[in-house]
């Protein structure tokens, strides 16, 4: 297989794979509303202090605690690109955990600048939150406390991942199809952004390549050779290695074909090399130009995902590091 052909079979599968990924990430950062909820942290206040340091006694309401009390932290951010104000607000966002699960307690511990949120226990069940206005990138911090009817013999893991992907959320504000839910960004998770990066690097280097290729290699010319035939015909042909000494000889215009030891082949014809210009081939050169193209545009496109994503991280990250 000649190399324009296997540039041109590399471009298609390449340009179709990061037309997916930018297609996917255009889509995911198109202008919309998006309000996420950050899980913090879900700590077992009797396991995690009073079982383990003794001489060290915690009370709630007057009475000491036990293994069913929970503290509960989490924030949420609007991290969309449009502003949540009442006048969208047709229901308050409510949390709601799961029926083994009640609500004690939930307070407002922090948030962004001139940002007022409202949280009230709208029944044991759910846990209601309220505000004027939420600006693009502003965020609120809350604390809360549960007790857990049951899963009490559950590890501090177990118990956090289970309430982490049992709390549900409902609201009633236009344009905002769900709430997302995201944890306190990691070092894994931000190689994994990294790879965006590796990948968009990747592809604008092919694309680049097969910009710049065909002008330094033209697929269209080759040299060839002129032989006569046994009717004295004047034929165009390619010379093709076979196995071990074996050439074969095949026409480029005309029915001809024959192989032949390469010992035989100049005692039997003479050759003429000339320059073959092959016309349909020249159009590879251009396919791979615009495939080139389309690589490095979309390379660009992978690259600018790369950076919102990052941005994204960037802003949770900060936020995780807002001192109460």
């Amino acid at each position: 297989m000649k190399t324009d052909t296997m540039l041109s079979i590399l471009g298609i599968i390449l340009t179709l794979g990061l037309g997916i990924l930018s297609i996917r990430y255009a889509l995911k950062f198109r202008n919309k509303l998006r309000l996420t909820y950050i899980h913090e942290a879900c700590i077992s206040l009797f396991r995690s202090i009073v079982q383990n340091m003794d001489g060290i006694e915690i009370s709630y309401e007057n009475k000491p605690i036990n293994p069913s009390l929970i503290l509960f932290k989490g924030s949420f951010i609007n991290n969309g690109n449009m502003d949540i104000d009442n006048s969208i607000v047709h229901e308050p966002l409510c949390m709601k955990l799961p029926p083994a699960y009640i609500w004690l307690k939930a307070k407002i511990v922090n948030s962004s600048h001139d940002v007022k949120v409202n949280c009230r226990l709208r029944n044991p069940n759910e846990l209601e939150f309220s505000w004027d206005l939420l600006k693009k990138d502003e965020f609120f911090r809350f604390d809360s406390l549960i007790q857990a009817k049951d899963d009490t013999n559950l590890t501090e893991i177990a118990l956090e991942t289970k309430l982490r992907k049992s709390i549900t959320f409902s609201h009633r504000i236009t344009n905002l199809d769900s709430i997302e839910k995201e944890r306190i960004p990691t070092v894994s998770k931000s190689r994994k952004i990294k790879r965006l990066l590796y990948a968009a690097t990747f592809y604008i280097l092919i694309g680049i390549s097969m910009c710049v290729y065909p002008f330094f290699v033209d697929p269209a010319r080759e040299v060839g050779y002129q032989l006569k035939n046994a009717k004295g015909e004047i034929v165009d042909v390619r010379l093709k290695p076979r196995k071990e000494d074996i050439i074969e000889i095949k026409g480029i215009d005309h029915k001809f074909s024959e192989q032949l030891k390469i010992g035989d082949l100049f005692s039997k014809y003479q050759l003429t090399p000339i320059i073959i210009f092959d016309e349909s081939r020249k159009y590879v050169r251009y396919f791979n130009v615009t495939m080139g193209i389309i690589s490095v545009v979309f390379s660009i496109t992978v690259f600018v995902a790369y950076l919102l994503i990052k941005r994204k991280e960037d802003k949770l990250t900060a936020l995780m590091h807002i001192k109460i």
